[in-house]
């Protein structure tokens, strides 16, 4: 009986000194320690979320603002780093990808023989892009992708790139 007793006092005072966290680790639930982690990852995201629409808001009553006193609103897109000046779009459909210039050279011929109006340039990793359409409007590069993906030459991995990448020489 005093052995029983002695137990039931060792698991009560076990119990009470380390509180739930070591049956709730033991059926693999979270700890205290995880749930304050949770709790503090949902709030900063919450914050940032809240931040961001601050931030919209902000940005729109601004807008307002101004157009409120007729003055010109400047889009984004004059913003965002325009394209260097090799180059006359900011987006390229990419048709071809080639670590051999040679490759790229005689894909680029076969393509301006099907009156493509082709542009070549390398990239800073040493490959040969091949580019059959620019645009300065991402959304019409778009258009031109989905019109080049139904025709016959078309290539498994056509894709835009943005020059504002940098990704080029």
């Amino acid at each position: 009986m005093k052995t029983t007793k002695f137990l039931v006092v060792l698991l009560v005072t076990m119990m009470i000194i380390s509180g739930c966290d070591f049956f709730r680790s033991l059926l693999g639930k979270p700890t205290s320690e995880d749930l304050e982690l949770i709790a503090y990852q949902k709030e900063v995201a919450d914050k940032a979320k809240a931040d961001s629409i601050n931030n919209i808001n902000d940005n729109i009553i601004k807008i307002d603002t101004l157009i409120a006193n007729n003055e010109k609103v400047v889009e984004s897109k004059s913003i965002v780093k325009q394209p260097s000046s090799d180059f006359n779009y900011r987006y390229y459909v990419i048709v071809g990808s080639f670590k051999n210039y040679a490759n790229a050279e005689r894909f680029s011929e076969i393509l301006s023989k099907k009156n493509y109006n082709v542009k070549n340039f390398k990239f800073k990793n040493g490959y040969n892009m091949v580019s059959i359409f620019g645009s300065v409007d991402y959304h019409e590069a778009n258009k031109k992708l989905n019109e080049i993906l139904e025709s016959e030459i078309c290539p498994d991995d056509i894709w835009i790139y943005d020059t504002a990448q940098q990704l080029h020489e």
